[in-house]
């Protein structure tokens, strides 16, 4: 018996239970009908493993992956357990059909009288209703069971509507009708029971424990702070995180951002395709198409909703997978501090952001958040190597490349009427398709669709090579003696655009320039993100979905204009020299993307007749040195290009740099070696311990050859290290970070719900929005996102918007608190919540004990953290 697992709403009013009654009588059905029919019943359930569950980046919650247990009657555990589901199935019936509720508790002590279908604890009595929930897809309260305890409580100047007992409505004040205990939260918060009429209140406080509740009512917190006090009772129970996402959701209480350099570029999928992107001219444009909402919380800022839009970014989560597409729910931007933040790793990568933001770290076997205040040389900073690829464009539509730019209204096609040219707008109404366009009457016309070609990507090469943009048309600048190089560009310039004139001029005796295009092809290129200058020059965003052969040559004309290649007898080295950081930047990705390791230095360009030095030795541009090392495989691409340049004597080598994809040796402790060397014995790959003896970092090539012969599930270690290597997921050592001037007026946010990471900087950096890691995360976490064993009605529970304002590490030094040592159980649960796939952070390693009394936390703490987040003045 396999049925959907998404469950209903459930009412919890009489439709609910209707809707349950039958859903019980069609499990009961099927398995009498498999007996009848001489089979063994059984039932089909998603497995209650972590491994079974996953993060939903669209609805921001934990869910149930797709691996399916069967319970059965062919062994006697499962034969007893089909054997209470019936009984608890007739129990259910029972009090629907007699307008009655029971608690789970109850239902457990009942059991004792059902012979061998009684239950040994009330663990099984509960996963059982749990089991009931995904198979019927239907709620516990609508089975009327609810849970032994009382509910919480909440406080604050709202007012609801409450269905009592006896059937009336009620309205009620959650502050002035209320006594210090506050409003208790019943079982049932479904719409049909409990309404929401009003409430004067800017957020909401959730409170784990009930002397901080007391304490914060007492002192009028809620009045004070404008909010509603909701007291927990410990881990919150499910009506309490249902309300949450009510008050949430139907308050409209916004969610956390995080900010980076406006002049940054990040990855983000759009209408199907992965494109870089500037992220403040991004941002801005899609403000100013959609609108923006101005807000005051957490902080002052613009916000504009992109829900509606098919806008996605890749990212790495925190197991060490790649997650292709996170949906972004909305885009931010507020005015910039006027200092940042700039980490640069190894190997160049490098990130500007602003103090608050966080980059993911490698911390024990797990890829955290880590507040870029507190990094310091050698942690490990995430990177993706891998990025994915996605091929199948066959070309570009001239058309919607045009549609917001200044030649719009200019733009006329070759469909004539009455003896003149339409205009593109009038062409397009008639539903004309096949055309040329140019400006105005002038001479120079393209065609509607550009193909995607190997001429095309030479072509965009050479112009990162050796081009710019103006009003009269795309300039390429060769030296004199490039023949060849002259040539190529001129036949994929004809292919490209037929018909187009270019003009060959010799502006100096040692410069020879080809000028073809005029402003509508200087539009189009600039549509399509080349910029315009050395400085504004960035990856044309197509080159990101062309094929690998198409990308090579896009990369070897880009080296042949503006590069080096060489060839020697220590291997072979290519470099890609250029003043422009996003042009630099997108060529790491584009490495990335082909599976190349690639490296950026970065230099002061040397003084010129063109631009001479200042007095004061300033005014030289920063250089960018994008590197690849290497021959046999990491080459392969560019194999013709490396023998034009080849020194005498040089033969071809397997010589990669690649100590980028790698680990630390020291990670590899004594017991992960002794599993190593177990299972590689007499596999003939030699031993480990001679592999890696004396390194300090163990490449990813070395790793794998010695983990494909370790079982999946044999450690979770060394699964996490699989991933890494499976997916291409770098860790850096951070070399410095410095402190560097803003760039732009504004810094730039992207709401990623959930997965809260996206990839951006200099080569594709995993960035996170966590300022640091809380104490009692865990209940935090069960409001956010859900936990394990509700896993199938997360979305219904959870509250993904969710702030936290818990002590942090940071505020153990801010406010100066005291410390304990972590006594075993404390460590037992840590370690317990590092394999647990809703903690992707890193943990405390002290206990934290407030010693300061209840009021220095309503006084002075509270208003201080919710100060620094926009919710209280």
């Amino acid at each position: 018996m396999s049925r959907k697992q998404a469950p209903k709403k459930g009412t919890g009013g009489a439709q609910g239970a209707e809707s349950a009654v039958e859903e019980l009588h069609t499990i009961a059905t099927e398995i009498y009908e498999e007996l009848l029919d001489g089979q063994v019943p059984k039932m089909t359930l998603p497995l209650r493993t972590k491994a079974n569950i996953r993060f939903d980046p669209r609805a921001s919650v934990w869910k149930y992956g797709s691996l399916k247990g069967v319970r059965s009657a062919k062994k006697l555990k499962g034969a007893l357990m089909l054997l209470r589901t019936m009984y608890v199935l007739d129990f259910i019936k029972e009090m629907i059909d007699g307008s009655k509720s029971s608690t789970l508790r109850e239902m457990y002590y009942i059991s004792e009288g059902w012979d061998l279908a009684k239950f040994h604890s009330q663990d099984e009595s509960n996963l059982l209703a749990e089991d009931l929930e995904i198979i019927t897809e239907c709620m516990r309260e609508d089975f009327k069971l609810r849970p032994e305890e009382s509910g919480a409580s909440g406080i604050g100047n709202g007012t609801m509507e409450e269905i009592t007992r006896n059937g009336e409505r009620r309205r009620i004040n959650c502050r002035d009708d209320v006594g210090d205990a506050g409003y208790t939260i019943p079982y049932n918060v479904e719409k049909e029971k409990v309404k929401f009429v009003n409430a004067d209140a800017k957020f909401i406080l959730a409170i784990e424990t009930g002397g901080m509740f007391d304490r914060l009512v007492e002192n009028g917190f809620d009045e004070d702070g404008k909010c509603i006090l909701v007291h927990l009772k410990g881990q919150p129970s499910r009506s309490t995180r249902r309300l949450l996402k009510r008050l949430s959701e139907e308050l409209k209480i916004p969610c956390a951002t995080f900010s980076v350099g406006g002049d940054e570029r990040v990855l983000v999928w759009e209408d199907g395709r992965l494109k870089p992107v500037t992220i403040g001219p991004f941002v801005d444009g899609l403000m100013a198409k959609e609108g923006t909402t101005k807000r005051n919380v957490p902080i002052e800022h613009e916000r504009t909703s992109v829900e509606h839009l098919d806008l996605e970014v890749p990212t790495v989560t925190g197991d060490g997978s790649l997650l292709v597409r996170a949906k972004v729910s909305a885009v931010i931007r507020h005015p910039s501090p006027p200092e940042l933040f700039e980490v640069r790793t190894a190997y160049g990568f490098a990130a500007k952001v602003t103090g608050t933001h966080s980059v993911m770290v490698l911390e024990n076997f797990a890829l955290v958040p880590k507040a870029v205040t507190e990094l310091k040389a050698g942690d490990l900073v995430v990177a993706a190597m891998g990025l994915p690829r996605v091929e199948g464009a066959s070309g570009l539509d001239v058309v919607e490349l045009l549609r917001e730019s200044r030649l719009w209204e200019r733009l006329r096609t070759s469909v004539r009427r009455s003896g003149r040219r339409l205009r593109l707008a009038e062409a397009l109404a008639r539903g004309d398709t096949d055309f040329t366009i140019s400006v105005g009457y002038s001479d120079i016309a393209i065609p509607r669709r550009i193909p995607i070609s190997q001429s095309l990507a030479k072509l965009l090469g050479y112009f990162a090579a050796e081009g710019s943009a103006s009003a009269r048309g795309i300039t390429l600048s060769f030296g004199s003696h490039e023949e060849d190089l002259i040539e190529d560009a001129t036949r994929c310039i004809r292919r490209t655009f037929p018909g187009v004139h270019i003009t060959r001029s010799v502006p100096h005796p040692y410069e020879v320039q080809l000028v073809f295009g005029g402003a509508l092809i200087a539009e189009v290129l600039e549509a399509i993100g080349t910029g315009h200058d050395a400085h504004s020059k960035s990856v044309p965003w197509p080159v990101f979905s062309m094929a690998r052969e198409d990308q090579l040559a896009f990369l070897t004309a880009y080296i042949t204009g503006g590069g080096h290649a060489r060839r020697r007898m220590g291997g072979a080295a290519i470099q890609m020299t250029t003043v422009s950081r996003p042009l630099a930047s997108d060529i790491l990705s584009l490495c990335s993307q082909l599976g190349l390791n690639a490296a950026v230095h970065r230099r002061k360009s040397a003084p010129s007749a063109v631009a001479p030095a200042h007095a004061d030795g300033s005014g030289h541009s920063l250089v960018y040195d994008v590197c690849l090392y290497g021959e046999l495989a990491q080459l392969q691409g560019f194999r013709e290009l490396l023998d034009r340049n080849r020194g005498e004597g040089a033969v071809a080598k397997q010589r990669i740099n690649s100590k980028y994809l790698a680990v630390p040796s020291e990670i590899i402790s004594e017991d992960l070696r002794r599993i190593i060397r177990r299972c590689n014995q007499g596999k003939g790959v030699g031993r480990f311990s001679d592999v890696y003896w004396g390194c300090k970092r163990i490449t990813y090539p070395v790793l794998a050859k010695f983990l494909a012969n370790v079982p999946d599930g044999k450690s979770e270690r060394l699964d996490f290290l699989r991933r890494l290597i499976a997916n291409r997921v770098a860790v850096l050592p951070v070399r410095r970070v410095l402190k560097v001037a803003a760039a732009t007026p504004y810094v730039y946010d992207l709401e990623v719900p959930g997965a809260q990471t996206f990839l951006g900087g200099m080569g594709p950096v995993c960035l996170h929005n966590t300022d640091g890691d809380p104490w009692s995360f865990r209940i935090h976490a069960s409001v956010a996102f859900g936990a394990i064993k509700t896993a199938h009605i997360s979305e219904y529970l959870a509250t993904p918007t969710t702030e936290f304002v818990g002590i942090t590490a940071s505020d153990i030094v801010n406010y100066e608190l005291p410390t304990d040592t972590l006594t075993p159980r404390d460590i037992g649960a840590l370690n317990a919540e590092l394999s647990d796939p809703r903690f992707k952070d890193e943990f405390w390693k002290h206990e934290i004990e407030l010693k300061y009394g209840l009021d220095f936390v309503t006084d002075r703490y509270l208003p201080e953290k919710l100060g620094e987040i926009g919710l209280m003045r």
